[in-house]
This record gives structure tokens, C-alpha cells and sequence, in this order.
């Protein structure tokens, strides 16, 4: 099991779950971690209440919201993607780049700017959709959809 720190506050990782109390959450630092257990070529699953980020080892990591299947990469065989996010005490934007669904083994992501749609197979899927049920702590978040904006209460699910 590792430590990393985070901010002013250390995060221990490693199996099982983990809590992280809202006021010491920053999106942002779950994002560079888990871009860099994609550089490692490290397949890791982190789920925040409805966002789960995941890396591979193939060196791909992605940003989903489970509830509205919206999807941003930030890894592509271990070289960090970019991503646009604003992020204060209380709330985040996220700009998401497209659209995903999970079919069984497969992986199909929907680009929202090209109307690409490319089905990728060998993503842990089935612990995605293992991990994916939980229960909610209250946060407030506010997510850009392209150029609709919506703000909504979030809450972080546990396993209960």
C-alpha cells in the first residue's frame, strides 16, 4: 500500500475503499492520480459517488458520470490527455468531451465534437458495474454539458 499526498492532507491508497471527506476533496488530485497510475501502466478504479475514474494497464484512464454516462479521457497509453476543469471549495465544472456505455465486455465511448463512436474491449467493465453500487453523502457540483450548464446536489455513495 502507498501514501500520496494531496494538497495539505494525506490520502492513503491502496485495496478497498476509501472516504474522502468533502471539504478536503479536490477532483483535481484524483484526476493526476489517476493519470498517473495510467502512466504506470497501473489499472486502478476510483468511484465518487456518481463519477468513477479508471486507468488501465494499457495506460488509458477516463472520467465518467455514471448517472448521465457522459465520458472525458485522460490518459492514451499512458501520455496524460487534457482536460478542461474548474474547480472551487464547493462546486467543479467538468467539459465532457462525449458519451459512454458499458455492453456486456465492451466499452463504447461517443465523441461528442466528431460523432466517432469507438467500442473498446479489455476495460475491467464488469468491476465498473461491481463498484458502481452505492449509497449518497451531500456535495454540491455544477457540470458543463457542452453549452448547457446544470448545477445539481451531489452525493457520494458507499458500499452499505
Amino acid at each position: 500500500m502507498e501514501r500520496n499526498t494531496v494538497g495539505r492532507r494525506t490520502i492513503k491508497r491502496g485495496s478497498g475503499r476509501q472516504t474522502v471527506a468533502g471539504k478536503g476533496f479536490r477532483l483535481a488530485d484524483e484526476i493526476r492520480y489517476i493519470q498517473d497510475k495510467a502512466a504506470d501502466h497501473d489499472g486502478r478504479i476510483v468511484v465518487l459517488a456518481q463519477l468513477v475514474l479508471f486507468s488501465t494497464d494499457t495506460g488509458d484512464a477516463w472520467l465518467l458520470d455514471a448517472t448521465d454516462h457522459f465520458a472525458a479521457q485522460l490518459a492514451r497509453g499512458g501520455d496524460p490527455e487534457t482536460i478542461h476543469l474548474e474547480e472551487t471549495d464547493t462546486t467543479f465544472a467538468i467539459e465532457w468531451k462525449g458519451q459512454y456505455r458499458i455492453d456486456g465486455p465492451a466499452f463504447v465511448y461517443a465523441d461528442r465534437d466528431t460523432g466517432r463512436v469507438t467500442t473498446i474491449l479489455g476495460y475491467p467493465t464488469q468491476k465498473m458495474l461491481k463498484q458502481a453500487d452505492w449509497k449518497f453523502q451531500i456535495c454540491l457540483a455544477r457540470i458543463y454539458v457542452g453549452k448547457h450548464n446544470r448545477s445539481f446536489n451531489w452525493q457520494r455513495y458507499q458500499q452499505g
